[in-house]
């Protein structure tokens, strides 16, 4: 939260990139960073490019929930739970991307959800006004798969896009993630990053 409470747009993509891989979060953190970096959106000019910066962070928290699936930290039995949290994070941007933000990565969340979710209620609801929509937006320059809304329709959990984000950016992250050997030096300066980060950032 230190590194994600900056200006700078490139420790922010950082820090949106490593919560996946934080096995027992002390407190909520997908969420806040959610809503800190929407908010910083709204306040950019509609012209500004850190807008983009701002699709990616959106990005790279939607990749670090599925990271986080994949390395077994949000299944039933362990005790390292977020919970809801990954849950409402993706209801969350999905919501808002029909209310105007279009978060270009929003179908990943929906994709996921779907994989994750698709026998609840919660779900079945939400589809239906994603459905709703789709049919006002479909060809009005809005981010939406067609190809995703009829596999879901048609009952596919695991669908190309499931795949390829679990494919293509999950499990590259994940097993690049296990090979990493840090040296002593290179620690140190992370924690000196950590501890200068919670002197100027901190609120």
């Amino acid at each position: 939260m230190d590194l994600f409470s900056c200006q700078n747009s490139t420790y922010r993509l950082f820090a949106s990139s490593f919560v996946g891989f934080i096995e027992d979060p002390k407190k909520q953190l997908l969420l806040p960073m959610y809503q800190r970096e929407r908010n910083l959106f709204d306040s950019l000019p509609i012209d500004s490019p850190e807008r983009y910066n701002s699709h990616a962070i959106v990005e790279n928290l939607i990749v670090s929930t599925q990271i986080r699936i994949v390395l077994g930290v949000e299944n039933n039995k362990s005790s390292n739970r977020l919970g809801q949290e990954w849950i409402n994070l993706l209801y969350e941007i999905i919501e808002d991307s029909m209310n105007g933000y279009q978060w270009n990565s929003h179908s990943w969340a929906l994709a996921i959800l779907n994989f994750t979710q698709s026998s609840t209620q919660r779900f079945k609801d939400h589809f239906v006004k994603y459905e709703e929509y789709y049919k006002k937006n479909a060809g009005k320059n809005a981010i939406i798969s067609e190809s995703l809304l009829k596999d879901i329709k048609g009952g596919v959990t695991e669908t190309e896009m499931f795949k390829s984000i679990n494919d293509n950016l999950v499990m590259e992250k994940v097993d690049a993630a296990k090979e990493i050997q840090l040296e002593p030096d290179v620690q140190e300066l992370i924690y000196d990053l950590i501890s200068f980060m919670r002197q100027n950032y901190s609120a």
